[in-house]
């Protein structure tokens, strides 16, 4: 059995530390992003050597008798890994995750007593044949609230302002919905 196996069955063993609910940022050797990992296989990837930790989480300490562990909140690997582009799907929790599960007429928060659902900017009764409805730049997420108040009409036409403006998303976008994680990774790269 490989240590990264022992100091997991361990700690595992010892208490209920492996319950985090914080996903840790996993970044390429070149810092470009890659995806959101458990705490378990961070602490399996660092053991192996895998990984470097380049910012730890000093809020949470894991307590354990026999290891100071801080969980990591970004680690990079240690060689480049070739990953091929992947172009962003457009799909309701993309859009969703790309607005930050916020209504973008009334900035409510999405979720418990504020249903969640994508408004067209430009209905679709109104686009033109040549035009596309479904795309990134004419979908927000939005409540039900909204969504019906503004029904088949522009924002213009209903009276309603947009927060933002919509934009094709990068992977970050969609990937760190945590703030505070989108923090650390925007002044790790500077």
């Amino acid at each position: 059995m490989d240590n990264s196996r022992i100091i997991l069955s361990q700690i595992q063993r010892d208490g209920k530390v492996m319950r985090r609910s914080k996903r840790i940022l996993k970044l390429n050797a070149d810092y470009n992003l890659l995806d959101l990992i458990s705490f378990k296989r961070a602490l399996s990837l660092f053991v192996s050597g895998k990984i470097n930790i380049v910012k730890e989480d000093e809020t949470r300490p894991v307590v354990h008798p026999s290891l100071d562990i801080r969980p990591p909140l970004i680690v990079v690997l240690r060689e480049y890994r070739n990953v091929p582009f992947k172009r962003i799907r457009l799909n309701r929790r993309n859009v969703l995750a790309r607005d930050e599960y916020i209504c973008q007429y009334c900035g409510c928060n999405l979720g418990k007593g504020h249903p969640a659902t994508i408004d067209h900017i430009v209905p679709k009764n109104k686009t033109s044949s040549g035009k596309k409805e479904n795309h990134w730049l004419n979908l927000v997420a939005c409540c039900s609230k909204c969504n019906n108040r503004k029904g088949d009409r522009t924002p213009n036409e209903a009276g309603m302002k947009l927060l933002r403006k919509p934009f094709v998303p990068k992977i970050e976008d969609l990937i760190i919905a945590d703030r505070e994680l989108k923090k650390c990774y925007k002044e790790l790269l500077g």
